[in-house]
């Protein structure tokens, strides 16, 4: 192929050399009709050929040299985009290793035997094992619901994730009206909440007014209570089985 280019280029030049003398000799024999006729011909003929090469060869040159930046763009692109996906992959929470058969996470089979019986055997492994993306956390609860967090673990909201199939960067998880939560615990049924009612703001000081609320797993059903005291009175009378004091999101987290 370059050697191709090289003999259209030397057959160019030499054409372009042979009319440029043609036309000069044209111009010296103006007075010879004979003579000036021959070196108009032989001008008109090479200057085209010449002319014809040249546009050819400029012509491959800018394809060539599109084609190539188009290439080097693709490689470009394709190496960003690998980047961007190495680069997302550092960020995701993947916590498959807690399904190891050989030393199951004690926390998760604890969740495992909570599951509604209407479940059994439907739940996607990523519940278990996904806990977030960079700064939004995730930590799984009795399915199909999982507390959900941002920049930080101190407030959490409730979701449900029964229509979640992946569970990577991101997912249509439903949230729900159960925000702000700083503690809880829970047991096959219901889970007891400790979440943040309203704020008053002075300057940099934050005084958070908390309310107490037993979330019932069956119906989404909500019981709101003015003290923790209260809040475990009504969990004694549903026959609650959980822990008897509520755990940060934090703590809970690291049970994982």
């Amino acid at each position: 192929m370059i050697i191709k280019v090289v003999l259209l280029v030397v057959l160019a030049i030499i054409c372009g050399i042979v009319s440029l003398v043609a036309f000069i000799l044209f111009l010296t024999n103006l007075k010879e009709p004979s003579k000036r006729n021959t070196w108009l011909i032989v001008f008109s003929i090479t200057f085209v050929v010449a002319l014809t090469l040249g546009i050819y060869l400029v012509v491959k040159a800018v394809t060539k040299t599109v084609q190539k930046a188009v290439e080097v763009g693709q490689v470009i692109e394709e190496k960003a985009r690998n980047f961007d996906s190495d680069l997302a992959k550092i960020w995701i929470d993947d916590r498959s290793y807690l399904l190891e058969s050989s030393n199951q996470n004690k926390e998760v089979l604890f969740l495992k035997s909570l599951e509604p019986d209407s479940f059994k055997g439907k739940v996607p492994s990523g519940f278990y094992t996904s806990f977030g993306f960079r700064d939004w956390y995730r930590c799984p609860l009795v399915y199909p619901y999982s507390m959900h967090c941002v920049d930080g673990m101190n407030y959490g909201q409730l979701s449900d994730d029964r229509d979640v199939t992946e569970f990577t960067m991101s997912y249509e998880g439903r949230e729900l009206q159960l925000y702000d939560i700083t503690g809880f615990t829970f047991d096959k049924n219901i889970m007891l909440i400790k979440k943040v009612k309203s704020r008053d703001l002075y300057g940099d000081a934050v005084n958070e007014v908390y309310e107490f609320v037993v979330f019932h797993f069956a119906d989404e059903q909500e019981e709101k209570f003015d003290t923790e005291e209260a809040l475990f009175k009504r969990a004694k009378a549903l026959d609650f089985k959980g822990d008897d004091k509520l755990m940060a999101i934090r703590e809970y987290d690291a049970l994982f």
